[in-house]
């Protein structure tokens, strides 16, 4: 392709030696000793292109004559599939292709409400607040008890009951009624298993945005400060850097920022796993 190049440029001296070099990786024989007597005779070396001729004819000389209309003397341009082209691209300089219009601008995105995530983001938060507001208005919403977190419907209670427990809870730990021994066990046992439960959903949360679980069992100032630093940190190392800062610096590594900010989240993710939080 270089060789071809060179040819139409008038640079036959370079073309000669993209031929050869053709010749010696291997390329067709046919076609590389063809152009490669089309180039020597450019050179006025008309020995070797003769002899370049006759090695082309005797490599493919019916597939030569295919190639080859009747009286051109024209070069025979390279065929090249689409993952041989973009394997060449590669290997070149990102700036040179770029200069040349081969490709695009970087940071070049297509920013429009129009498309079909955006619409259909906008369409589930819609939906999400009506059936919100229609539950709460028709039907209410269950309540979690802040005891044992068992949900109870505060519509069907009194209005002097307590509006934050369940009857069981109200009756165990508040009223203290005299409730069976074996009512009051398995209360405490669903009580035990709810705090393991509530533990693991913490660790579970804090591993996927550091300082959620904390900003819901108690912390939420510390909490939503190590969310802050975490899901940014994983943004700018998984996101922003590598689309769009990345193109815009061509050959400029960035994997030292992404480290940093790989270092950020992991750093937050390691606080609020040490953090301790209280679960009421």
């Amino acid at each position: 392709a270089l060789g071809t190049v060179r040819y139409s440029e008038g640079d036959y001296n370079a073309a000669l030696q993209s031929f050869q070099a053709a010749l010696n990786y291997g390329y067709d024989p046919a076609i590389a000793n063809y152009d490669l007597s089309l180039t020597y005779a450019q050179n006025y070396h008309f020995h070797e292109s003769d002899e370049a001729m006759a090695a082309a004819r005797l490599a493919g000389g019916e597939r030569l004559a295919a190639l080859v209309p009747a009286r051109d003397r024209d070069i025979i341009q390279p065929v090249f599939s689409l993952a041989q082209a973009r394997a060449m691209l590669a290997r070149k300089d990102p700036l040179v292709l770029l200069n040349r219009g081969l490709l695009p601008p970087p940071l070049a995105r297509s920013r429009t409400f129009a498309h079909p995530l955006a619409i259909g983001a906008v369409l589930a938060l819609m939906v999400a607040v009506v059936l919100l507001l229609a539950r709460r208005h028709f039907g209410g919403l269950a309540a979690s008890c802040l005891k044992c977190g068992r949900p109870f419907c505060r519509r069907c209670k009194l209005s002097h009951e307590s509006q934050s427990y369940c009857t069981q809870c109200v009756n165990i730990f508040l009223k203290k009624d005299m409730v069976g021994i074996d009512a009051q066990l398995a209360k405490r046992q669903q009580l035990l298993r709810r705090q393991v439960s509530l533990r693991l959903e913490r660790r579970l949360a804090d591993l996927a945005v550091p300082g959620l679980g904390a900003a819901y069992g108690g912390r939420p100032v510390l909490g939503w400060l190590l969310a802050v630093v975490g899901v940014g940190g994983a943004t700018a190392a998984c996101l922003w850097l590598p689309a769009y800062v990345s193109p815009a610096l061509m050959t400029v590594p960035v994997w030292p920022l992404e480290a940093v900010f790989t270092l950020l989240w992991a750093a937050a993710v390691a606080a609020a796993q040490l953090l301790r939080v209280e679960w009421r």
